[in-house]
């Protein structure tokens, strides 16, 4: 399990080095919007990478080398966390174009 997770890590490491870092986009929303589980759900991919949120407060983290991994996130103050057991907090911004950036500033856009 341990190391599941740690090539989880290093895929993200890896996909942070591909990631542009443009530091002209907004980040989080656009002031007086309220995120929800809701309007926060769909699917973000970044390479092979992809977080699934549903509109009951989980997420599914997706990668082809990997199985599965499923837990729940909150949302608060333009971030929203989450913890996959074994696993280190992971948090990510909330972006005005709808995209999320991680804190290691990978950029997943959201596909659906």
């Amino acid at each position: 399990m341990k190391k599941c997770i740690v090539l989880v890590l290093l895929s993200l490491a890896l996909a942070a080095c591909n990631q542009s870092q443009d530091k002209s986009q907004g980040e989080g929303k656009k002031e007086g919007s309220v995120v929800t589980p809701s309007s926060l759900a769909g699917t973000f991919t970044s390479g092979k990478d992809t977080f699934v949120f549903s509109a009951d407060g989980k997420v599914t983290a997706k990668n082809p080398n990997f199985a599965d991994k499923v837990t729940t996130y909150s949302i608060e103050g333009g971030k929203v966390t989450f913890k996959f057991p074994q696993g280190y907090p992971i948090s990510m911004s909330l972006n005005s174009d709808g995209s999320l950036t991680s804190d290691s500033n990978i950029n997943y856009k959201k596909t659906d």
